[in-house]
């Protein structure tokens, strides 16, 4: 089967990179040809990239982004003749209604979180958001949480009739992960490391995650550090964390090491003793999944996230982690004393949970489906 991926790259330092360079290596091994339709390309050879593509974030606002966009897949398929296209990264769906009177190929989405309903709520971008999802084949949702909220604002925004005939074309997935190409060595010591992920905004809950080790040094005599990776602009919020972190005294327990390489943070998945983030809705942006629970539990690590959001989904309960309500600082708190001082959580159950997370079960998951839309197109 040739399949071409739409996704802004192939690159591992974002989540859409990340589940873009999964997806194109694990359907190669499946022996699928695949090509890769890009904002950015990758250095590393996965598959040959076209990049050609615009922010993603730009076809919100523009009209020119979005031709930009439909120009782009239509000298893909002419040039790829795919089978299928896979649309990875929501907003480039918005293009797809200005592409259907000459590409004719099947086509499917993947929904990953706030970008499947923000477009919904602006005049300019529903109909297209509307009628990209009533031409796909199919729809991917990582979990219930992503589904539920994306019909329910199709239901409130384009009526209950569209939205019960879209839910009939949603596939529920498992997000797949790929193993760490060594093992990890993790040696205990009195210090616990504490590790998050993700962009510093309200939206990851760092304030949260802050409130949360403030109430667990008053609940514990472990010391700890907690070490936030992600980009970490000079904005209204990092002033909020700065005085939040000066008024609970936490200046030695904490670090912002803003974007690093993977070996950097391989290096703080080593050492760390748990892994914490705290997500939660924020209006229309919300986290569909969080991958980043995998990818901690596959080095062992216990987890601890948000009931507000897709996370919950993301941690087996008890097993390889705990959710729980990010507004609750106490709460989280004794979560975190669970894994570092009761040792509650193992590391082998962690491992075994995300196992089952595989990218080969993903890509056999987007297989079927590809099949699925492929024979109902030519019955059509």
């Amino acid at each position: 089967m040739r399949i071409l991926l739409v996704v802004t790259t192939l690159k591992p330092q974002s989540g859409w990179g990340t589940y873009g360079r999964n997806t194109a290596r694990a359907l190669q091994k499946k022996g699928h040809t695949v090509f890769a339709l890009v904002q950015e390309k990758a250095e590393e050879h996965l598959c040959e990239q076209n990049e050609s593509l615009p922010d993603p974030l730009s076809l919100l606002s523009s009209p020119r982004a979005w031709l930009q966009t439909a120009v782009a897949l239509q000298k893909a398929v002419r040039r790829y003749k795919p089978n299928i296209i896979h649309v990875l990264v929501e907003p480039y769906a918005l293009a797809v209604p200005f592409s259907r009177t000459t590409v004719r190929t099947p086509w499917v989405l993947s929904l990953n979180g706030t970008y499947s309903v923000l477009p919904l709520y602006h005049w300019h971008t529903r109909p297209l958001l509307h009628r990209a999802y009533r031409s796909a084949n199919y729809i991917f949702s990582p979990s219930d949480y992503t589904a539920k909220r994306t019909l329910a604002a199709l239901s409130e925004q384009c009526g209950k009739r569209s939205a019960s005939a879209i839910r009939k074309k949603i596939v529920r997935f498992k997000l797949g992960i790929e193993p760490p190409a060594t093992e990890r060595v993790h040696q205990k010591q009195r210090e616990k490391q504490f590790l998050s992920v993700g962009g510093i905004k309200p939206r990851k809950g760092i304030a949260e995650t802050i409130q949360a080790c403030a109430s667990f040094r008053k609940q514990s005599n472990l010391p700890f550090h907690l070490h936030l990776v992600g980009t970490y602009p000079d904005d209204a919020y990092r002033k909020e964390l700065q005085e939040l972190i000066r008024t609970e005294n936490l200046h030695a327990n904490i670090t912002f090491h803003g974007h690093i390489d993977e070996n950097a943070l391989e290096g703080l998945y080593t050492q760390a003793d748990l892994f914490i983030m705290l997500s939660k809705s924020f209006g229309h942006h919300f986290e569909g999944f969080g991958l980043v629970f995998l990818e901690a539990n596959i080095r062992g690590i216990p987890v601890i996230g948000s009931k507000d959001s897709g996370c919950a989904e993301a941690i087996q309960e008890g097993n390889s982690g705990y959710a729980t309500d990010p507004m609750e600082p106490d709460q989280v708190a004794r979560r975190m004393r669970k894994i570092v001082e009761e040792d509650c959580i193992r590391s082998e159950d962690c491992r075994r949970w995300a196992q089952k997370h595989s990218v080969e079960q993903q890509a056999t998951t987007f297989e079927e489906t590809y099949k699925r839309a492929l024979s109902n197109s030519e019955t059509a």
